[in-house]
């Protein structure tokens, strides 16, 4: 795959290859010297808490996928995990970034790193992984029904899916919409993007649909407002990103955005959880 290539599920690899030359810290947002280090980490506290039974089911025998691993903020937990975790991204520079990281950590000889985008399920035999995660992907495919069920397909029976994607509403508040695009946004969800092609943004009942119909199993959906990153960020203190209380304060706050029906539309992205039959 060439720089130049944009494919289903990767968004564009050259505009992500152009970020990275221009400013990796800001892309490397696992560095503490990013300007995004506090932010992030946050928003990693909130998707660790959301998944929190999940995760600590994870055997040391089981095998993982991680499919848009990018810079590796969730293969690093994983790895730490399971027996097996199989890393996939286009961008390479985000590989180089998770390749370090999981040297850092101790944990390289726990993961094989591919370089492909979501077409890499087709060559995957049925029920290959114990547990896969494809963490804020599916916006940039082109087929989401068609990538969903080959993600269900490839989980093992009685295996586990976790899938999330950016939300209509909360993703159209934070990125900037010109005007010329509400309509089309409100209407199709989907974002025409110069870097990232179109961008699907689909409501919570459009994703809950998405999930429910290949899952051959238990599907559930729950919803983060990521205050740092979608429509309440103004609510945040970055001067207390550091402090582990003030994260799970914020922590506490996202749940109970999550229970209440007037704003859980709103979130900045949705969460499912497939367990398989």
């Amino acid at each position: 795959m060439s720089d130049d290539d944009t494919t289903a599920g990767s968004g564009s690899v050259a505009a992500l290859e152009k970020a990275w030359a221009e400013d990796p810290l800001m892309m490397d947002y696992l560095d503490p010297a990013s300007p995004y280090f506090g932010l992030k980490r946050l928003s990693t506290d909130l998707y660790l808490r959301a998944l929190a039974d999940v995760l600590d089911a994870v055997e040391s025998t089981d095998r993982v996928l991680d499919l848009g691993c990018g810079i590796g903020r969730f293969t690093v937990e994983l790895a730490k995990r399971a027996g097996e975790v199989v890393a996939v991204d286009p961008c390479a520079s985000s590989l180089a970034a998770c390749r370090r990281h999981l040297a850092e950590a101790g944990l390289s000889e726990r993961v094989r790193i591919e370089q492909a985008d979501l077409s890499y399920l087709r060559d995957v035999p049925d029920g290959a992984f114990d547990l896969v995660l494809c963490a804020e992907v599916l916006n940039y495919s082109d087929d989401p029904e068609a990538d969903m069920a080959e993600i269900v397909r490839v989980t093992q029976p009685s295996g586990c899916a976790i899938v999330s994607i950016e939300g209509r509403f909360g993703a159209l508040v934070v990125r900037g919409v010109g005007e010329d695009q509400w309509g089309d946004a409100l209407g199709s969800g989907r974002l025409a993007n110069s870097s990232d092609g179109a961008i699907w943004l689909p409501t919570l009942d459009e994703f809950a649909a998405l999930v429910q119909t290949p899952s051959g199993g238990r599907a559930s959906v729950i919803g983060s407002h990521f205050l740092g990153e979608g429509v309440f960020w103004t609510s945040l203190d970055d001067e207390r990103l550091g402090d582990d209380a003030y994260r799970r304060r914020i922590a506490q706050i996202d749940e109970t955005l999550n229970a209440d029906e007037r704003v859980r539309p709103w979130a900045r992205v949705f969460i499912a959880v497939l367990f398989k039959d």
